[in-house]
């Protein structure tokens, strides 16, 4: 009997024994499974950041290709120097057309010259609104523009023949004029001075005084709206329309019909305007060349009209 006893005892011991070992066993599988799922979830978090980075790296890179793809197109526009270079190429091209082949003569490739020359006005337009953004003294600005508006004059009416006081409502002077009153007006139409009032008064009387000149009332307000529409090319496009439109339909009741059409091709100019990639360009001397050019090659095509016989030195 106490054998069994002793049997009985050592078998439940066995069997707590065992128990608790398959216990123990169990739970330290527990635990390295747990331990793992735990490294198998580090690892899949550690691959979802990894992965994370390269894609902001790829979208880090691709903003930076952008950007100096942006840069690219900037850089591979035009400049303002390269735009005026222009703008004195198809002026000098169509104040020498006038001076031998004076009047609106009809022969086609003299209109094809004419058509080039159409180019000039609208690039002066656009830079004068430009020049009233960047100056730093718009004081400064408008005493310039008004000086070399007076010296134009005299070059101005000395090239066409034309009498140093006027005498008449058309091309009585140079387009430095109304550009010179243009910044005026951007003045006045931005300033909060001034009552609503006073300002439609004085747009009148500007209109009133630029009338006579080249390009007339239009050189006035056209640079004023493409000021106001800076940065938007579409509206400036537009801006440059309905004015060059309206000079046009003037030009053709009044002055010459078929060259009241040549005036519309002044929106050729909007190929290059379109490409201004809003830099200066290297040389710092084109904004004086260009004001100084402007008066000093009237006074040469003037020269050389008396040279031909073509009028006094005093018209």
């Amino acid at each position: 009997m106490e054998s069994v006893k002793v049997n009985e005892e050592f078998a439940c011991c066995f069997d707590l024994g065992y128990a608790q070992n398959n216990y123990t066993v169990e739970v330290a599988v527990v635990d390295t499974l747990k331990s793992n799922e735990l490294k198998y979830n580090e690892m899949k978090n550690n691959e979802i950041e990894n992965s994370e980075i390269k894609d902001n790296g790829i979208k880090d890179n691709g903003i930076k290709d952008n950007g100096i793809k942006n840069n690219a197109i900037k850089s591979n526009g035009l400049n303002s120097n390269q735009i005026k270079l222009i703008a004195i190429i198809a002026m000098t091209i169509d104040h020498l057309t006038w001076l031998f082949f004076p009047g609106c003569q009809k022969i086609w490739w003299v209109m094809g010259l004419h058509v080039i020359g159409r180019l000039t006005a609208p690039i002066m337009w656009f830079f004068i609104a430009e020049g009233f953004h960047y100056t730093r003294s718009v004081k400064k600005y408008i005493f310039r523009l008004f000086v070399f508006a007076i010296i134009s004059h005299f070059a101005y009416n000395f090239a066409g023949g034309i009498p140093f006081v006027p005498n008449g409502f058309f091309n009585m002077t140079s387009v430095m004029w109304p550009l010179a009153w243009a910044v005026v007006l951007m003045v006045i139409f931005t300033t909060d001075r001034l009552p609503q009032w006073l300002k439609i008064v004085l747009t009148i009387l500007i209109c009133f005084i630029t009338f006579p000149a080249d390009w007339s009332t239009i050189a006035a307000i056209c640079p004023v709206y493409l000021y106001l529409h800076r940065g938007n090319f579409k509206k400036q496009a537009v801006t440059m329309f309905i004015w060059t439109a309206l000079y046009a339909i003037v030009y053709f009741i009044f002055m010459d019909k078929v060259y009241g059409i040549i005036q519309m091709f002044t929106l050729l100019s909007l190929l290059f305007l379109r490409q201004y990639n809003g830099e200066r360009g290297q040389w710092k001397g084109m904004k004086w060349f260009f004001y100084l050019y402007y008066p000093a090659h009237l006074f040469v095509i003037g020269i050389i009209r008396v040279m031909m016989g073509n009028g006094s030195i005093f018209p």
